[in-house]
């Protein structure tokens, strides 16, 4: 992780076929209460699984101690179609 810059990227198994997944902030987040956090999780092959997505929510959970949602636009509202992202938003945990 890279704090900085809130960039993370899935490392792949040596031999794979090059997809990557990497997360970043959002450029144009979404308005939000203070202290949440939008990013944007995207793909460069193929669709991104419950279970991929998940696994990153935990890791930006632990990261920043702070619950997550996340959520797919349909892609006549996906800001780029042709390439797979979901969004996931982080808040403070509760408590």
């Amino acid at each position: 992780a890279e704090p900085e810059t809130k960039l993370w990227r899935a490392q792949r198994p040596p031999g794979t076929a090059a997809r990557q997944v990497m997360l970043t902030d959002n450029d144009f987040p979404y308005w939000f209460e203070p202290g949440m956090e939008h990013f944007v999780l995207w793909c460069s092959k193929g669709v991104l699984t419950c279970e991929e997505i998940e696994m990153w929510c935990r890791r930006v959970e632990k990261e920043h101690a702070c619950e997550t949602v996340w959520w797919c636009n349909p892609p006549e509202r996906k800001s780029i179609p042709e390439v797979e992202h979901v969004h996931i938003v982080t808040s403070p945990k509760a408590g």
